[in-house]
């Protein structure tokens, strides 16, 4: 009796080794983007706060040659003549920087001003009072108004509790 050893030859993978495969990459999938976007996010808070501080260095810079503040923001400051960009607002067109006048309390901010909403005409997404100097960032709507106020603090450097407070 002779036996013969046949070779099973098969091409390709099983529907198990593959449903296997799958789910190994949605499982590292779904770990990598959550880190992903928030590695996203604290760029973007980082560009703003960076923009903010240049912006507001170009303005004391201002002051200290002219012993006032400027009316406006000169775009002519900056490399290529351009406001630096708003990271929440990269598509903005025209000038990003809304002079706030406010003829009762020059000092006082528009608490809706503090957040962006580039459908809005007036919301440009820089704030400028030339009373003071300050320069306000507007920060986008975040999950909860704790978050927004937290983001509006750390981007512009201030200590507000609530949106209706009034800024330095």
């Amino acid at each position: 009796m002779s036996y013969t050893l046949t070779r099973n030859l098969r091409t390709g993978f099983t529907l198990i080794e593959m449903v296997i495969v799958i789910a190994v990459l949605a499982i590292l999938a779904s770990i990598a983007l959550p880190r992903y976007g928030a590695a996203q996010d604290e760029a973007r808070n980082a560009a703003a706060l960076s923009n903010r501080k240049t912006i507001q260095n170009m303005i004391h810079a201002y002051h200290s040659r002219h012993e006032a503040w400027p009316a406006t923001i000169d775009p002519g400051w900056f490399p290529e003549n351009e406001v630096p960009p708003h990271p929440y607002a990269p598509d903005w067109e025209g000038d990003p920087v809304q002079v706030f006048r406010n003829k009762r309390d020059p000092s006082r901010y528009y608490p809706g001003a503090k957040l962006l909403n580039p459908d809005i005409s007036w919301g440009k997404p820089y704030w400028y009072n030339p009373v003071n100097g300050n320069l306000i960032v507007r920060v986008p709507e975040q999950d909860t108004v704790q978050a927004t106020i937290d983001l509006f603090n750390e981007i512009n450097g201030v200590s507000v509790d609530t949106l209706g407070q009034k800024t330095p």
